[in-house]
């Protein structure tokens, strides 16, 4: 062992673990060997960056396959990374090859495999957990079914059976989780969930974006991005541009477009506003007529939400009038309309629920299904009722 290598072992016994990493690193510059990647391997593992120790130890490996020492060390920081099964593998490999550590190695491949069939149960598990919730009501659950805009049941119930583990599992199971995410985006979102109840936003925020990135439509990942970049700025000590404030300023805002935009998509589901804004359909056509689904039970709670100031439903990434905070104030155009007993008395159709309905029809159809028709927006008149309540039977026709 030379000077500087010696030097280095001396700071890393003094925990002064960064001028160790300064040191293996002017030797790697000079030439690389399997010691010093190993070397630099436990550097990077005692300051806690177990993804550059792993690093550091495949190198070691790739310069000496035979490496007991090294196939150890990764062996345990692929545990600790939740990678058990490639895990067990170089643990098994350092065993082998050990002498004096064999009894030490084959307790940590006893804990592996326990760990790895834990963590296979539970990923079992949460694979089987349903994604909606059956208390819900018909009309939520139906519109779950044509667009997934609300992953927050099966997240949270993943979190439940997380905590059902041993505590000292908990990171293995979510390293199992992410590595699962690319092919089921609301792992992702568990994985974010976690680290935002244990106060690391900044290990939650990279998540919650992968997961937007694949579902822009799911709010409750916008409520978690809203969750981590929040709270990323307030730990900073500043307010985070876009988002500070935003619940109380919706609660003083209005929205008129669910009661004068009518929206059939290419799919035949109806929407309230843009699905991009909003995106939770109302029904389908071939389900209702248009005149059902103006005043469905769906339609009720959007416009509920929107005159309770939740905008629970919305987008408040996407809309340009919540992120521009562009909204009225309220009160500051018409009052919607509430029903009445003599609206109620003279409608056609007599909604399944006593919630917020229109008592008028939309002054705006958007047709998106034929991207040739025009539809000018010339305000509610008597015929929507006529346009409304036949049922569309020809895709080629312009209108309902």
């Amino acid at each position: 062992m030379n000077a500087k290598r010696e030097s280095a072992a001396e700071l890393y016994r003094q925990a002064r673990y960064e001028e160790a990493d300064q040191l293996i690193a002017q030797e790697l510059a000079e030439g690389e060997t399997s010691d010093l990647w190993n070397d630099w391997g436990a550097v990077q593992l005692a300051r806690g960056r177990q993804d550059k120790a792993e690093t550091g130890f495949r190198h070691a490996l790739e310069l000496d396959p035979d490496s007991d020492e090294s196939a150890t060390n990764l062996g345990l920081v692929l545990f600790n990374l939740g990678k058990l099964e490639e895990a067990a593998r170089f643990l098994r490999q350092g065993y082998e090859a050990a002498n004096g550590r064999r009894e030490k190695i084959s307790k940590l491949l006893a804990q592996c495999e326990a760990a790895r069939a834990t963590i296979s149960e539970f990923m079992d598990n949460i694979a089987r957990l349903p994604g909606v919730d059956s208390t819900l009501p018909t009309h939520l659950k139906q519109a779950l079914a044509r667009r997934a805009f609300d992953s927050s049941f099966y997240v949270k119930g993943c979190v439940q059976e997380l905590r059902k583990l041993p505590r000292k599992l908990w990171p293995l199971a979510i390293a199992a989780v992410q590595q699962a995410s690319p092919r089921d985006y609301r792992l992702g979102l568990v994985a974010a969930l976690y680290h935002l109840e244990a106060g690391e936003p900044s290990l939650a925020l990279p998540l919650v974006n992968a997961a937007c990135n694949v579902n822009t439509d799911d709010l409750y990942a916008e409520d978690l991005l809203i969750e981590a970049e929040s709270a990323i700025a307030r730990a900073e000590g500043r307010s985070h541009p876009t988002f500070s404030g935003l619940r109380e300023w919706l609660a003083e805002s209005s929205c008129g477009h669910p009661w004068r935009h009518l929206e059939l998509t290419t799919t035949g589901d109806v929407y309230l506003c843009c699905p991009g804004w909003l995106p939770v359909p109302v029904g389908h056509i071939k389900d209702q007529s248009g005149l059902e689904l103006w005043n469905s039970a769906m339609a009720q709670e959007l416009r509920q939400s929107v005159d309770d100031g939740s905008f629970k439903y919305c987008s408040k990434i996407q809309c340009p009038f919540i992120a521009m905070r562009k909204l009225p104030k309220r009160g500051a155009q018409p009052a919607v309309a509430l029903p009445t007993e003599e609206s109620r008395a003279n409608s056609e159709y007599r909604p399944p629920s006593s919630g917020i309905i229109a008592t008028t029809g939309p002054s705006k159809l958007v047709l998106t299904y034929d991207r040739t028709s025009h539809v000018p927006s010339a305000g509610p008149t008597s015929s929507w009722r006529t346009k409304l309540s036949s049922r569309r039977s020809n895709k080629s026709t312009t209108g309902f």
